[in-house]
């Protein structure tokens, strides 16, 4: 038996362009004439003078309307019992994050020519790829959190940036 894939939660901004490309579908179809030999099809205007086929973008603007309404997070969000986890998760996710990331100054580091100061860069490349940017660990717990950010407050682009998190 096959697992079902879970949707993703996408950002707003993704589900706010997505309905843009719905509304040019829809005005492009509003704007179209039926042409004369093509009962399928459609033809613009003459200043555009290419065939559309309308049976196709109903479909394609179907399918879109479904996609946006499967993985906008204003629809999935987190009530309740669900919403009381999910904080708990979140909490213990920033635990780990604030362990695990690089702090500031680790980040700011550049390579050098002077000995004394490139040490501290090559700690920080080395922490970085153990714990951070090499750790598959860590990946997956970004994305679970980054996940539940946007199922608890969908409005709020920065609960799901881990930057915040930097000491």
């Amino acid at each position: 038996m096959q697992k079902k894939a879970e949707l993703p939660v996408v950002s707003a901004a993704e589900v706010a362009r997505m309905k843009s490309r719905i509304a040019e579908d829809e005005s492009m179809k509003r704007t179209a004439t039926i042409g004369a030999d093509d009962p399928q099809g459609v033809e613009l205007g003459p200043s555009e003078g290419r065939r559309v086929n309308v049976h196709a973008m109903d479909r394609r603007i179907a399918r879109r309307k479904k996609y946006v309404e499967a993985v906008d997070p204003a629809n999935r969000r987190l009530t309740g019992e669900d919403r009381q986890k999910a904080s708990v998760e979140m909490k213990e996710l920033e635990t780990f994050f604030r362990a695990n990331m690089l702090s500031n100054d680790e980040m700011s580091a550049h390579p050098s020519s002077n000995h004394a100061s490139q040490s501290g860069y090559i700690r920080a490349v080395n922490k970085a790829m153990a714990k951070e940017v090499g750790s598959q660990e860590f990946k997956k717990k970004a994305a679970r959190y980054k996940y539940l950010a946007r199922l608890m407050e969908p409005e709020d682009v920065e609960l799901a940036n881990l930057e915040r998190f930097r000491a």
